[in-house]
């Protein structure tokens, strides 16, 4: 992962993907909407 920049979480959101490629890369994702049932502090 040469160049990623981290970030704190602020959001949980639900993506959907057909697959990953080769080169570990999700593959046809798309972004389903934000999770405002759940708390960014269930996932640290």
């Amino acid at each position: 992962m040469n160049g990623a920049v981290w970030a704190q979480p602020e959001i949980i959101v639900d993506i959907e993907y057909r697959g990953w490629t080769q080169d570990h890369q999700l593959r046809h994702s798309s972004f389903k909407g934000i999770r405002e049932d759940r708390s960014v502090c269930e996932f640290l």
